[in-house]
């Protein structure tokens, strides 16, 4: 507590003020206490959270594991499992080889099958339709008339269901109908065999082309179509002679052609006999050309040289025969005709 009665002030002439003069210059007032509102909140009533306890789910441990329980009593262990599994992985590839159902359909697959023989489809189409085990007695005489009368389907069903009298219409106690039916199991009995002529032949394999025949009934004119280019005109006065090992490739050549699969000529057609001409030219011209260019300049300059050593010379000048350039002889050689 400060005695504010005892304080003394200090002047600046360093004399000293009575106490009440000083205290008149100075008042100083005691100091007051400042008290503060404290506002107290009343917290707002909060309903409490009631958390459900989660159970911690346990794993059980491979000792908990019985497999007898669960796949019987042969397997009383892991391995005994595994190796059932595999097993049965394998037998089901096995079933699904053996069990797998066909990629095509049967007429299909019958088609591929009947097309890669060489057959048409016309015949392949009748056959897999006419199996009489498979068709009524109508269906075969109906049939026959088809193969035999070249009616359409439809025709002749109609003409079959008229003259044996099928059909709701026909009242089957009538005796006119019990005989025109009796009449059409005798007469599907006709049909019958005249399908399974016809099924016959539809099955009977083609004969094979006979390729050693083909080039035997061509030999004359091959050796005819060869020997016509024995020589090559190059011009009016000069000829080129073809080797005879040349002409003997050129004829073994159309012989592999004319033996080729699916290489079937008929001798007796003049096309395709210029064809053969034009193969044997085209073969000798290919093995020759260089051989003719170069036997075709040797000539020229041959003949170049004749007619300047012909040339007259006088009487003290002996005769001088002058050498062609290396390309005075295509200067007058005329163009080949190749």
């Amino acid at each position: 507590m400060i005695d504010f009665a005892n304080i003394t002030v200090t002047n600046v002439g360093n004399e000293q003020l009575p106490v009440q003069a000083q205290m008149e210059e100075i008042n100083i007032a005691p100091p007051t206490a400042v008290v503060s509102e404290t506002i107290i909140e009343t917290p707002a009533l909060v309903e409490p959270i009631v958390e459900t306890p989660v159970t911690p789910v346990v794993a059980p441990t491979s000792s908990e594991f019985n497999p007898k329980e669960v796949f019987g009593e042969e397997y009383d262990s892991i391995d005994k499992i595994k190796e059932a599994l595999t097993k049965t992985k394998e037998l089901q590839g096995k079933v699904l080889q053996y069990d797998k159902p066909s990629l095509k359909d049967p007429y299909v697959a019958s088609l591929t099958e009947w097309l890669d023989q060489g057959k048409s489809k016309e015949h392949h189409d009748l056959y897999y339709n006419s199996d009489p085990s498979k068709l009524s007695a109508a269906d075969k005489v109906a049939l026959q008339l088809q193969v035999e009368s070249g009616l359409s389907l439809e025709k002749a069903v109609k003409l079959v269901n008229h003259k044996y009298k099928l059909g709701e219409e026909y009242d089957e106690e009538d005796p006119e109908v019990d005989i025109a039916r009796t009449m059409l199991e005798m007469d599907a009995n006709t049909a019958t065999k005249v399908i399974e002529q016809i099924r016959a032949k539809a099955i009977a394999p083609i004969a094979s082309f006979d390729y050693d025949a083909q080039v035997r009934t061509w030999e004359p004119h091959i050796v005819s179509a060869v020997d016509n280019f024995k020589e090559i005109e190059i011009s009016s006065d000069l000829k080129y002679p073809v080797p005879a090992s040349v002409l003997a490739e050129a004829k073994a050549h159309i012989q592999g052609v004319l033996s080729s699969d699916g290489v079937e000529m008929d001798v007796k057609d003049p096309k395709q006999r210029e064809i053969v001409q034009g193969i044997a030219r085209d073969f000798i011209k290919a093995r020759q050309t260089e051989d003719i260019l170069k036997y075709a300049r040797t000539e020229w300059e041959k003949k170049q040289i004749r007619e300047k050593s012909n040339i007259p010379a006088s009487d003290t000048t002996p005769p001088v025969v002058q050498k062609p350039g290396p390309s005075d002889w295509m200067k007058t050689m005329p163009k080949l005709d190749m």
